[in-house]
């Protein structure tokens, strides 16, 4: 039996560690490709401690990873993975028991994580650990269309001042707050649009449209959405289902490309 030992991402370069994160997603149900400045963006803008972050290591192999996000007593699992080899044998449990207890280290008080709903592996893995199932979120894209809207757009604070007005639950930790004030910090050009009620932030690259938060009532929500599907295609990534936004945003055509289960457990 070979024996597989945890070391702290920190040891590793960017670089080393993008090659793990992408072979660790290999074959999963969306594959994910990571390069060193992509991964790097995720450490910045999701608050991603690599001295609290594991590798799992192999014959001096890496064969797995955890990444942990940390805001005070706030803890994320930014993504866990296992090469496909080594799938199976325990090292996933290994990774995720581990990052509880460096999240507890460090004095945090809950840790949340996204999984997607088909995933039944790894939600029950996470059950057995202590997370509960909190929410289900969706990712949606809206398709581009020209439409009137008596939404305008306005400065980035106000935007965010009504909806945090307006929201009625926190954010998912990709589109909190901190994560917008990291984009800001980083020169990302955050923009708004308001109307009476309502608010939605959103960055535009090129025809491109990712809705970063948004918040109000029905009606307000779906004015907003057709004034960005008149920028362009629109992104809505971990809104909660069911609740306005992705209401509305099902309600204008938008189609749902991923449905994923928040959950969350006490540390």
């Amino acid at each position: 039996m070979m024996t597989v030992e945890f070391r702290r991402s920190s040891e590793f370069s960017l670089a080393e560690l993008a090659a793990v994160f992408t072979a660790s997603y290999e074959d999963y149900f969306i594959p994910f490709v990571v390069d060193e400045t992509q991964l790097e963006y995720m450490v910045d803008v999701f608050d991603l401690d690599l001295s609290r972050s594991v590798v799992a290591v192999e014959r001096e192999r890496p064969v797995g990873l955890a990444n942990l996000g940390r805001r005070g007593e706030r803890t994320w699992l930014g993504g866990i993975g296992v090469v496909p080899d080594r799938r199976g044998s325990g090292v996933g449990e290994s990774l995720t028991r581990m990052l509880l207890d460096h999240a507890r280290e460090a004095g945090a008080r809950e840790m949340v994580l996204e999984v997607i709903v088909e995933n039944a592996a790894g939600i029950a893995l996470y059950e057995k650990l202590g997370f509960a199932r909190r929410r289900e979120l969706e990712v949606l894209s809206l398709a581009a269309a020209t439409e009137n809207s008596e939404a305008r757009e306005t400065e980035l604070g106000e935007g965010l001042r009504v909806v945090a007005a307006t929201r009625s639950a926190p954010e998912p930790w990709q589109r909190a707050d901190e994560t917008v004030a990291n984009l800001a910090r980083r020169g990302s050009t955050s923009r708004a649009v308001v109307v009476d009620r309502a608010a939605a932030v959103f960055s535009q690259d090129g025809d491109r449209v990712s809705l970063l938060q948004a918040a109000g009532d029905a009606a307000g929500i779906g004015v907003l959405a057709a004034a960005l599907r008149s920028r362009g295609t629109v992104s809505a990534v971990n809104f909660p289902a069911g609740e306005p936004v992705a209401a509305a945003l099902r309600d204008a055509g938008a189609e749902v490309r991923l449905r994923q289960y928040e959950m969350v457990s006490p540390l």
